[in-house]
């Protein structure tokens, strides 16, 4: 059998309470104890209660049957809003993966894997029921005891980024270009979801720059954008690449 020590699976049990305080949340997301984020991919089913994710990139609800994708080098922390919230996770070395796989070509897998959405998610939804099923799928191959094991793993781990990439625009495009159906009243709002989505972005800011109360801020985000201004920036989170 192959060397897989660079591959396991395990059980996680989530306790923690989400905190109080919101910088609390971020700053543990962002220098969690303990860990060594290098090359580490980290693939997860919810099996059990639910929770929050808090990441680089914001913070996603989640709750039994979600799926979870940690990217290399991508800081995360998840908190239980259900006592002994269970995920079942996988992590591995994805380079050492590809490398020592016998049915894939490496470079090709990292190329893959460049292009591929990159920022920490959680996967909901039954649009995106075939993501989830490539993650168990996954699971179930690093558990298996098979000769092949890493071959199995790495095969669907590519199947995995050609699908992610294909939620991964290459270039951003602002809904307010071109848009006159964007009311004036809410473009300083969308303006900066759209420069600054990978930062913190509070609604009540948002609606202190358009000159609105929160209440009518929400209101007339969702009357013209069809969704609430917090799901707005979530899909954009989603939707663009990364900026670093």
């Amino acid at each position: 059998m192959k060397n897989s020590n660079f591959l396991r699976i395990y059980t996680e049990i989530v306790n923690e309470k989400l905190p109080e305080n919101n910088l609390e949340c971020i700053l543990n997301a962002l220098w969690p104890a303990g860990r060594d984020f290098d090359n580490s991919l980290k693939l997860g089913i919810c099996i059990s209660g639910s929770g929050v994710l808090y990441s680089d990139y914001g913070s996603q609800n989640f709750r039994e049957d979600n799926a979870m994708i940690i990217f290399p080098n991508q800081k995360y922390k998840l908190y239980a809003y259900e006592p002994h919230t269970k995920w079942v996770c996988m992590e591995t070395d994805v380079y050492r993966l590809f490398g020592e796989s016998s049915l894939i070509n490496a470079e090709y897998a990292y190329k893959l894997l460049k292009e591929s959405y990159d920022n920490s998610i959680i996967i909901s939804g039954s649009k995106y029921n075939h993501i989830k099923d490539i993650i168990k799928k996954i699971l179930s191959a690093s558990s298996d005891k098979l000769e092949y094991k890493i071959d199995f793993v790495a095969l669907h781990m590519c199947e995995l980024f050609l699908e992610l990439k294909k939620f991964t625009p290459t270039t951003k495009h602002s809904v307010i270009s071109g848009n006159s159906n964007v009311p004036d009243v809410i473009k300083p709002a969308i303006k900066t979801i759209e420069n600054q989505y990978n930062k913190e972005i509070k609604i009540d800011e948002l609606a202190s720059i358009c000159y609105l109360s929160p209440a009518g801020f929400r209101r007339k985000f969702n009357e013209a954008m069809g969704v609430s201004p917090k799901s707005y920036l979530t899909n954009v989170r989603i939707k663009w690449p990364n900026s670093f």
